[in-house]
């Protein structure tokens, strides 16, 4: 974290554009349909709050270097939801994954001939081989949207696992673990196989589900890419494949059967040990970390000993380290918080923000900057200084892929790569 005092900027170093009456009158007849058409449907476009029809306006711009900046990591994240599933250790982050599939409709009389789970993977991130997968049997209640604690997630049965098939590259294929029949059975046999009432379930059952937990027990630099449930492709999905001899009660005919149970819920767990880079601020995605600016408003305070402010646009400018987090695809967009306290300037993973996001902003990979529109914050932080408590910006990816981008701070040694906030505005007579 940086914080330092800056001085207030000279008044010639804001910019001003003088608008004769005629020409703003003009400007507001033949424009007010379009005001009335657009204006509401996006309040945080270029004109923002507007000057409200007074011709004396001027029209003025400065920008606002930032007072204080810093990163932050969240040491444990669960990630439901995501297309992958990571499991193993590379670049300070270990991750282990698990998976749930819930029991088919049970016929009238079945036979469990055989079992398996099977995972499809991809590639991954890391220098190292595919290390040893440890796969594990357990039933226990969780959920995607709570990260479940190491200790509630139990040992479970161990299960053989092989690799079905690879690549000439050896960087795809799919995984199997060998189910016990005996496990499957039990299993099944939750559901009364009577013709009274066939959805009877087992009570005394911690869940209805079946759980895969999924580890890479040697330390390896490698995070291996397992597809998850959400993956394009019914193929590559996390499946529990019952073979089994089934006969049902009118026919009292035996045949062979496969029931083929694509994972209901799934979700790889992140824990982070290093923290961010120092010097950048950083966003990820996976294995989330966050960033946290303030901006010094002394210009647009100044002006206002003078003159009514009312702010039109602000538009926050972050430049990218490209050299950083070359391991890592780079985040895709990025969420603006409005902070509600100045907490983490001493304690930054305590950050307190509220959800005034308009939208996403889209990080263009071919450029070199970064801009946010966050006219709203700033035109409140205009209006009193008690209201400044800086922005926490967090990548949208924070429940997906393992992602990072890294940002240019305040100690950049070019002064034109630190964060900036330009905040155009318009200055009337009081």
């Amino acid at each position: 974290m940086h914080e330092n005092h800056v001085s207030p900027l000279k008044r010639k170093a804001v910019s001003t554009v003088n608008i004769d009456h005629k020409s703003i009158w003009a400007l507001c007849i033949v424009g007010a349909p379009l005001l009335l058409l657009f204006g509401c449907a996006q309040p945080d476009g270029p004109v923002g709050s507007g000057v409200g029809g007074r011709p004396e306006g001027h029209f003025r711009s400065v920008v606002c270097p930032a007072l204080a900046d810093t990163s932050y990591i969240v040491a444990r994240v669960g990630t439901g939801g995501s297309a992958n599933l990571y499991v193993g250790a590379s670049h300070d982050v270990s991750s282990y994954a698990i998976s749930k599939y819930y029991r088919p409709v049970k016929p009238y009389e079945i036979t469990v001939d055989s079992a398996r789970m099977t995972l499809a993977w991809e590639g991954g991130i890391g220098d190292g081989a595919m290390p040893a997968i440890e796969g594990n049997l357990a039933v226990f209640s969780w959920s995607e949207s709570t990260v479940p604690a190491d200790a509630d997630v139990p040992t479970g049965t161990r299960l053989d696992s092989r690799i079905d098939r690879t690549t000439a590259a050896g960087d795809t294929g799919s995984l199997s673990f060998t189910v016990p029949v005996a496990e499957v059975a039990s299993w099944l046999a939750w559901i009364d196989s009577s013709s009274i009432d066939t959805n009877w379930v087992d009570s005394t059952r911690l869940d209805a589900a079946l759980s895969l937990v999924v580890k890479a027990p040697a330390a390896v630099d490698r995070l291996v890419r397992f597809k998850s449930r959400s993956a394009t492709g019914d193929s590559l999905r996390p499946k529990l494949l019952i073979y089994a001899t089934i006969k049902d009660s009118a026919s009292d005919v035996a045949h062979d059967s496969l029931y083929s149970i694509v994972a209901t819920s799934d979700m790889f767990i992140t824990t982070n040990t290093a923290a961010p880079l120092p010097n950048r601020l950083v966003l990820g995605g996976g294995a989330a970390v966050r960033s946290a600016l303030k901006f010094d408003m002394t210009p647009v305070y100044a002006a206002k000993d003078t003159f009514e402010v009312v702010v039109n646009r602000a538009v926050l400018t972050l430049h990218r380290d490209r050299a950083a987090y070359t391991w890592a695809p780079w985040s895709k967009s990025v969420w603006p918080y409005r902070m509600t306290s100045n907490l983490w300037l001493t304690y930054p993973d305590s950050a307190a923000y509220s959800g005034f996001v308009l939208s996403p902003t889209a990080v263009d990979s071919s450029a070199d900057t970064l801009q946010l529109v966050v006219t709203s914050p700033a035109a409140s932080w205009a209006s009193a200084d008690s209201l400044n408590f800086g922005l926490l910006l967090m990548a949208t990816s924070e429940g997906l892929d393992i992602e990072r981008i890294a940002f240019f701070d305040q100690s950049a040694v070019d002064p034109a790569l630190r964060p900036s906030l330009k905040v155009y505005y318009t200055e009337l007579p009081k």
